[in-house]
């Protein structure tokens, strides 16, 4: 089978969906009865030729400049342009399937060729390009011309990948048959986790962290929509009415410098740690999360996704991966993982009272943080990226077979 992906932004910018399709790649490329290629703008391509990386999977490329820029201005001329490279790698490489990426930019400007073509191609949106959070200013679809391009669109794929059951309600919002949805999670690789030699002896050491203190842990990029700040207010009323508690809260991630100075603020600086997320050349010819995160995740004790809005946290997997209890909010794409709170503790949205509440009660029981480990090593076998992509290249054979 010959498998074609494409998305628009692309590693070295990393994000769940650049975690997800990096991790799919290289596994599938693994597998010699498949031959896989990766379609990526120019720009992308002359990030990864500036940084010198050299992807372990074969890439092929749109070599015109910002054609999505172009798309949202001149639709039809990107599109012609988008179409000549499309028909000139299918011609060339006789693809059996599509997988795209976002609904928007990608899936709207290849829908017409697929179709003409009779194509057999699947859409999986990652988030941004069909959730809408307007208190945020979340979403490509609060502008109303994007918004107008997805909903005529939107329904024309073969078929459509929903990475949680929250986002396949998004493609029911959009009028998408439930017949054509699909729901197959983002995966971790769980042998990453299945050893300690990333568990650094030194770890606590080289951050100033006591053997006695519980260290908490969050990951992810400062966006509004991970909820960052609520942590931070939680942390300060778990401090108040806990004077003497012994622990560390790190956050790993990148753009860390304004909750640094919100940390400050309110006067917890000495409490939280911030390490900003490295990328070595190697990490990019290997499975996510990389070395240096494994090694925080491994050396951490509870872990914690405060998200506003996600379409699969990602992280609570790779936390889980690590055998983390997991504190989590019930936003979209975090509670089906956690099935409500019955695999972690679960707190409203944006409520810094009840994340603090969570915090403070795990802390004082080691029973509670003892069962959430346990439901976190069982949750996340439902994550093992060798079955969702056993899965996934059934999906693939059914979507093809069904075509002809």
């Amino acid at each position: 089978m010959k498998i074609g992906f494409f998305i628009p932004s692309y590693l070295p910018n990393i994000g769940g969906a650049e975690i997800a399709l990096h991790n799919y790649l290289i596994h599938l490329t693994k597998n010699k009865k498949l031959s896989i290629y990766l379609l990526i703008s120019f720009e992308t391509w002359l990030r990864l030729k500036l940084y010198k990386i050299n992807l372990p999977y074969k890439i092929r490329v749109v070599y015109f400049p910002l054609i999505f820029k172009l798309y949202k201005y001149f639709p039809k001329f990107a599109q012609l342009i988008l179409i000549f490279y499309l028909n000139l790698y299918q011609k060339k490489l006789q693809i059996n399937i599509w997988h795209i990426i976002m609904m928007y930019p990608t899936a709207t400007i290849c829908s017409d060729y697929f179709i003409k073509k009779k194509i057999p191609w699947v859409v999986r949106a990652i988030g941004v390009d069909i959730q809408i959070h307007k208190n945020l200013k979340y979403g490509y679809r609060i502008d109303n011309k994007i918004n107008r391009i997805i909903i005529n669109k939107a329904t024309q794929a073969s078929a459509y990948i929903a990475s949680s059951s929250d986002m396949s309600q998004e493609y029911g919002n959009l009028n998408i048959s439930k017949r054509k949805i699909f729901e197959i999670p983002n995966s971790v690789n769980l042998s990453l986790f299945q050893n300690d030699i990333n568990k650094n002896n030194n770890f606590r050491e080289r951050y100033n962290i006591s053997k006695e203190d519980k260290v908490f842990l969050t990951v992810g990029r400062n966006h509004k929509k991970k909820g960052f700040e609520i942590l931070l207010k939680a942390i300060k009323r778990f401090k108040y009415k806990n004077k003497i508690s012994k622990t560390k809260f790190i956050f790993y991630g990148t753009n860390l410098y304004s909750l640094i100075q919100f940390s400050k603020k309110l006067q917890i600086n000495n409490q939280c740690i911030f390490i900003h997320e490295k990328n070595n050349l190697s990490d990019f010819s290997d499975y996510f999360p990389n070395r240096n995160l494994r090694e925080v995740y491994l050396n951490a004790d509870i872990f914690i996704c405060p998200s506003i809005i996600e379409s699969f946290g990602i992280v609570i997997i790779e936390a889980m991966a690590a055998a983390l209890p997991i504190i989590a909010s019930n936003a979209q794409g975090c509670r089906n993982i956690i099935d409500d709170g019955k695999y972690g503790l679960q707190f409203d949205v944006g409520n810094h009272v009840q994340l603090s509440n969570c915090i403070e009660k795990i802390y004082k029981s080691k029973n509670l943080e003892n069962k959430y480990k346990d439901l976190s090593i069982r949750r996340v076998n439902k994550y093992d990226l060798d079955t969702n992509l056993i899965n996934l290249l059934k999906f693939y054979n059914k979507v093809i077979s069904e075509k002809k």
